[in-house]
């Protein structure tokens, strides 16, 4: 990360800043060095309603784990003293807790709050930073002009309470924010000024958030490509007149960005670096400016990160930007029960579940889209039920007939049936393939449709044993081309006490089927697989008993059976792997590693061979919170070997379960689940968003 701060002259503050003593333990400040002095620190743009709430020199002892804050004082007089400064007596406004220090990061931690010891109500308040000497802030929530000397010392800060709605700080009250020291040179640690600064009598005037939305991949530091760079830029007000980026770093100049128009408050634009550009990491400046030169600050700062890369490889695929498929105001859940196919004219045909038209209601349809046209088109509902649909898939036929199945649980208090439509009717003949009876669930289908036209589907069920307590079974049914019936569906794996789930389904040869699941048979969850080229399905065979989940099948146009998991093989931390057979699943590989992370988990694999053989396989990332995050896209050429990563989303670091089918020229087609923050807090959107590889 880049150094900002620089040394800036002490901070002089009007008639009143409150008496606040430090934390415990106070570090002596006569031991410590002094903050530079200076002239008369100007109040750069101050307005009527711009509040100072505290200012104060900090003092951090990391040695003995220990914070003093000494208030600042001054006679000099840049702006109107407001009531919001005049409080009772306050002996604890400011607030430092959990200081620790990591010797092998160099990050120092401390939880540094704020107490509004009155009755007045603040908005959008922040702790700036002022000065940091030989420190750098690692988690700021933007910069701001305040107390900057000039327009090129912008400093940074943290806002409180970014929780409700409108920002507000009630008077009585106190707020935490976690500030991320990098100290490179510990023990010593110069000190800082801290001020705590708000609106009042309302929200500031000036844009109050600006960050990252997302980046449509790296940059090739020849200059080839232009993925789009979109930002948050949210102003109360709504009067947002331009949002820049500065490419200079990357060799570019000072470019403006445009409102999306589908998307509120995200702006957006194209970006290149110039060729030759050092491969790395750069941070690229974003100013959000209002419409109106405003009294006080008018403009908004905060740094996105964006990396530099070598060209990929001849034969790479190299995505397009995304572009958005579905969205569903309110907490719809779409997620992760969404499914893509591709037919021969190369158009993507999307299904996923939804509560449309109503985000506040708990009824669920199946929904179909596509881009035919080149455009994506508006969603359709193809279920016909009261709204008890959940988890559809998609597959599509040699002939592109489009085939669809689903759990719905419309005829039950607590079991549920699988609902089957296809295209040849356009959707509207419904046929139930798989009863249930209450108490027992057919769940998580998977149908895929083989070159000779046969279907499989494959399924597990949850049979209620005692109440909370269900048997998890593995299943699969068939139909095969020119049968207008199906096949009575049949056991996978079923052995009592034991959890068999979350099959994934590819066609073998002569008819056959292949089946892939999770299972803790061995008192460790495993990935088994199973396949019927005699009619029944054989004994399983062990594919890895490492802790292994949720295993994602497909067949190479050779024969070869790819599996993708993810596993703890590594740790603590859960990890994508592939393995893969050359025998129709009597032997398997040893694991061969996609991703790896030391501080997230890798969850939802998918993937799909191309008709050249290449392979594909995407996954998404979780925090240690569980926040789901990245998608990730790794190939593995036929000719050569496995291409570097490439990341396919950061929208808001929330995008999930990904979903791939390729075409006939073998580019990939992926959609996947983006939980995008919408204000006020609490209408978030859960969406589905779409890359494909098409040149």
């Amino acid at each position: 990360m880049l150094h900002r701060f620089t040394t800036v002259i002490l901070i002089l503050l009007t008639g009143f800043i409150f008496a606040c003593s430090g934390t415990r333990n106070p570090v002596q400040p006569e031991n410590l060095p002094a903050l530079p002095s200076g002239a008369a620190f100007e109040f750069t743009q101050a307005g009527e309603n711009t509040l100072i709430l505290g200012a104060w020199e900090i003092y951090i002892d990391p040695e003995n784990l220990t914070v003093e804050a000494i208030p600042l004082r001054s006679a000099e007089q840049h702006f109107d003293v407001s009531p919001l400064l005049k409080p009772p007596n306050c002996y604890d406004c400011f607030l430092a807790k959990n200081l620790s220090f990591d010797a092998g990061t160099s990050i120092l931690t401390v939880d540094i709050g704020f107490r509004n010891p009155s009755g007045i109500i603040g908005y959008d308040v922040r702790g700036i930073i002022t000065y940091f000497g030989n420190k750098e802030f690692l988690n700021p929530d933007g910069y701001t002009l305040l107390f900057s000397p000039g327009p090129q010392q912008i400093n940074p800060f943290v806002a409180y309470d970014t929780g409700i709605g409108n920002r507000e700080f009630p008077g009585h009250t106190d707020q935490y924010e976690t500030l991320d020291i990098y100290v490179p040179d510990f023990p010593q640690i110069a000190p800082f000024t801290y001020v705590v600064e708000a609106s009042w009598p309302d929200n500031c005037k000036e844009p109050y958030e600006v960050k990252l939305a997302g980046i449509s991949g790296s940059l090739f530091n020849d200059g080839s490509n232009a993925p789009l760079l979109q930002v948050y830029a949210r102003d109360w007000q709504d009067d947002v007149a331009t949002v820049t980026v500065d490419l200079g770093p990357i060799g570019g100049t000072i470019t403006s960005l445009s409102p999306n128009g589908s998307i509120p408050d995200v702006w957006d634009a194209a970006i290149s670096c110039s060729p030759g550009t050092p491969t790395g990491q750069y941070e690229l400046l974003v100013t959000a400016v209002t419409s109106e030169p405003f009294d006080q600050t008018d403009s908004m700062f905060n740094y996105v990160m964006v990396n530099v890369t070598d060209p990929p490889a001849p034969g790479t695929e190299i995505f397009n930007p995304p572009e958005r498929v579905a969205t569903t105001p309110g907490e719809s859940f779409v997620w992760p029960k969404h499914s893509i196919a591709v037919t021969s004219d190369d158009v993507s045909h999307v299904v996923f579940i939804d509560n449309m038209p109503d985000p506040e209601s708990n009824l669920f349809h199946v929904y179909y889209v596509n881009n035919d046209g080149g455009v994506w088109n508006a969603p359709v509902q193809i279920d016909k039920g009261n709204g008890y649909a959940n988890y559809a898939t998609i597959a599509a036929g040699p002939d592109d007939t489009l085939h669809v199945v689903w759990e719905d649980a419309r005829d039950h208090v607590l079991g549920s049936d699988i609902y089957y439509v296809s295209s040849l009717d356009g959707f509207l003949a419904e046929n139930i393939i798989v009863t249930g009876d209450d108490g027992y669930r057919n769940v998580h289908p998977r149908i895929v449709v083989g070159n000779d036209g046969n279907l499989h589907v494959a399924w597990h069920s949850l049979d209620m044993i005692d109440i909370g307590q269900y048997e998890y079974d593995v299943w699969y049914i068939k139909k095969s081309a020119g049968n207008p019936s199906w096949d009575p569906p049949v056991t996978v794996a079923s052995e009592a006490g034991i959890v068999e789930a979350y099959p994934s389904v590819a066609p073998g040869p002569l008819g056959a089927a292949y089946i892939a699941y999770q299972s803790d048979t061995s008192g460790t969850s495993g990935v088994y697989f199973n396949k019927n080229t005699s009619g029944t399905f054989d004994s399983a065979v062990t594919v890895t008993i490492s802790d292994s989940y949720q295993p994602a099948m497909d067949v190479a146009p050779d024969g070869t059976i790819l599996i993708a998991f993810f596993d703890y093989l590594d740790g603590t931390y859960t990890d994508i792997y592939l393995r893969s057979s050359f025998d129709q699943g009597d032997t398997w590989s040893s694991p061969t590693p996609i991703s790896s992370s030391q501080d997230a988990y890798q969850y939802s694999p998918d993937v799909d061979c191309t008709p050249e053989g290449d392979y594909h396989v995407s996954w998404h990332e979780e925090d240690e919170m569980g926040r789901p995050g990245r998608v990730y896209y790794r190939e593995f050429l036929a000719s050569d070997d496995w291409l570097d990563i490439i990341e396919l989303v950061s929208f808001g670091g929330m995008g999930a379960f990904p979903s791939m089918d390729s075409d006939a020229a073998g580019h990939i087609h992926v959609t996947y689940m983006l939980y995008t923050l919408a204000e006020p807090p609490g209408q978030n959107n859960y969406e589905i968003w779409y890359r494909d590889s098409v040149p």
